[in-house]
């Protein structure tokens, strides 16, 4: 505010040291005020009318990101002037999470916020989830006559919960315990499988992409053989449920019509993989090693093969 004074000469001066009550900040609605100026020996006083208005404060919010740590973090913000407003409520956390801080004007009847109000204002925060990980102990397992289940472990970011499925589990099954995959073979079939491993979000972490382990079932499959009757070729064909003439009480991968004659039996061995164990002649004594046939069955006989 500049005050002039007028001397009864007419002159005029800009005065100094003059005093204005009330001191200080005026608060909005004021319509005047009172000067007072002293100046050898002569004092003066005079009415100011003025206007006063309240200053317009933008209400704070967030500066950038946080993401979850671990340890506790706190926000920084836009338009936080501590010279009109105070800070309080949440104002640090660790989990990831929104927050609410409170903000409030120091001098109600100088400041106001932009809407016009002058009550605390409350503004959220966030911290944000960090992104999750799997990792699996194995990617690849092989099922086998002696090893027909196996597992492996899954090791994960925080506490989402594990989930585990088989894309064929007529083959072989997944169970989960604790954090811990089991893979059985389901009747010894053969085939490939994918396991698939997924895990959830929980307060911290996203939800981490999907991770699978394959699992290659290696089972030997028997069928039954037989030669063509009326066909004196040694070549064998493939006995399926439907063209074994024998389809009687064992089952169909195990059943064979053989009418072969000495001659062709002597110059072929048959190789046969049973796991171990013998298939044996249900019509004779003979029995067949897990690796090589027998000869000396007629050409007429009808041959049927169990396991010994």
């Amino acid at each position: 505010m500049v005050v002039k004074a007028t001397y009864s000469n007419g002159a005029t001066l800009i005065a100094t040291g003059v005093s204005v009550e009330p001191s200080g900040g005026l608060e909005a609605g004021r319509t005047s005020v009172t000067i007072r100026y002293t100046e050898g020996g002569v004092s003066c006083t005079a009415t100011q009318a003025v206007t006063v208005t309240k200053t317009n404060v933008t209400v704070p919010s967030q500066s950038g990101s946080l993401t979850y740590s671990g340890s506790s973090q706190s926000p920084a913000w836009y338009n936080y002037d501590t010279a009109k407003m105070t800070l309080g409520g949440t104002t640090s956390g660790t989990n990831a999470g929104t927050y609410s801080a409170k903000f409030t004007l120091k001098d109600t009847a100088l400041y106001q916020w932009a809407d016009g109000t002058t009550a605390p204002k409350t503004v959220s925060w966030k911290i944000g989830k960090a992104d999750g990980s799997l990792t699996l102990s194995k990617t690849t397992i092989t099922l086998e006559d002696g090893k027909l289940t196996d597992s492996f472990t899954v090791t994960r970011l925080g506490t989402g919960t594990i989930s585990v499925s088989s894309n064929h589990p007529e083959i072989a099954t997944a169970s989960l315990s604790g954090n811990v995959v089991t893979v059985t073979s389901v009747d010894e079939n053969s085939g490939t499988v994918t396991i698939t491993v997924s895990v959830a979000s929980d307060t911290n972490y996203n939800a981490p992409a999907n991770k699978t382990c394959t699992v290659s079932c290696v089972f030997v499959t028997i069928f039954g053989v037989c030669w063509t009757y009326s066909n004196s070729s040694t070549a064998l064909s493939r006995l399926t449920p439907s063209n074994d003439p024998n389809a009687t009480s064992l089952p169909p991968c195990i059943r064979s019509r053989a009418r072969p004659s000495a001659q062709a039996l002597a110059a072929r061995r048959l190789m046969i993989s049973c796991r171990g164990r013998a298939w044996k002649n249900t019509t004779s004594s003979t029995a067949l090693c897990r690796t090589k046939g027998t000869v000396g069955f007629s050409r007429t006989s009808t041959i049927r093969w169990s396991l010994s």
